[in-house]
């Protein structure tokens, strides 16, 4: 169920707007001012805000610009339909921050495409990491489906660092950061080298996923892989490189020995198995991922059991 708050000034576009989304499916809750805006994203999991006014909007705009100054408010969709806005308006509402303005003549397979484009765009920037600069969970679930749907053959592969919250307890934030990001920049850079239209995710944290086709995994894993242990040495102090591992204190108070990084890829090829859905492919990923991780080193394997 969609919640869409709606504020209109001079013009009733509701009934339009309703004409817009899936019977049944959305819900409009009604604001005239910011409070009111404010309590609706307080009450509700808002989905999108839109902003309606025919001419003056100079009370709306103000209404707008403190709603994309909100922390959380700002990062909800806002579209602003003016019919015939003036240039300053259009220029003021993108000033202020509204995710799209539409005007004109009110074509409702325009408005709909609109609409949901603001949306998906609202999605898409909620999962980009900002580490990695890579999409997230939304993006990645959307890649595999489509080829899930299309009867693609490809590997989904899941890239996960090994030791990773010793390294980041131990060097601190700003270091494990910059693993994240060195990591991310070999798979990306491979990927787009070896199998131009393959797609790189960042699930969070220390994995990620990338997506090629069946027969590209095995040169991309272990190009990864090669150039994530030619790069390691430079993540850490020479004493640390010279013992080959770093002491921390484990959830138990106690000093413990944790190896060097390393990192682990498991594969799961979509022609090998046939998934209805991406719950049984990730189901599998997971459980061959935690196989592989006992073993020393970096390594890749492929499942090679059938779904379960």
């Amino acid at each position: 169920m969609l919640n869409v708050a709606l504020c209109q000034r001079g013009i009733d576009i509701e009934e339009r707007l309703k004409e817009a989304f899936p019977p049944g499916e959305h819900l409009f809750h009604h604001f005239e001012n910011l409070p009111a805006l404010l309590e609706l994203h307080r009450r509700l999991n808002l989905d999108l805000v839109v902003v309606a006014c025919n001419q003056e909007c100079a009370t709306l705009l103000s209404i707008i610009e403190a709603a994309k100054m909100h922390p959380t408010l700002q990062l909800v969709p806002l579209v602003l339909y003016v019919p015939s806005p003036k240039k300053e308006t259009v220029m003021k509402g993108f000033a202020c921050g509204v995710d799209d303005l539409i005007s004109g003549e009110w074509e409702r397979q325009i408005v709909q495409t609109r609409l949901q484009a603001a949306m998906n765009r609202s999605r898409r920037d909620l999962g980009v990491n900002p580490s990695s600069r890579l999409p997230g969970n939304f993006a990645i679930e959307a890649d595999i489906t489509r080829r899930l749907k299309a009867g693609e053959g490809f590997a989904t592969c899941y890239a996960d660092l090994d030791n990773f919250k010793a390294y980041n307890d131990y060097y601190g934030y700003s270091y494990g950061d910059k693993v994240i990001k060195i990591t991310a920049r070999i798979i990306r850079d491979t990927v787009r080298d070896l199998a131009p239209h393959g797609f790189v995710g960042h699930i969070g944290g220390d994995d990620f996923i990338f997506v090629v086709g069946s027969g590209e995994f095995e040169p991309i894993c272990e190009n990864v892989l090669s150039t994530f242990d030619r790069l390691v040495a430079t993540l850490y102090e020479s004493e640390d490189l010279k013992r080959g591992h770093i002491e921390v204190l484990n959830r138990r108070g106690v000093l413990e020995q944790f190896p060097l990084l390393t990192l682990t890829i498991a594969v799961v090829r979509s022609d090998e198995t046939s998934f209805s859905h991406i719950g049984e492919l990730s189901h599998m990923l997971a459980d061959l991922k935690k196989y592989l991780k006992t073993k020393p080193g970096s390594n890749f394997g492929v499942e090679r059991r059938k779904k379960y």
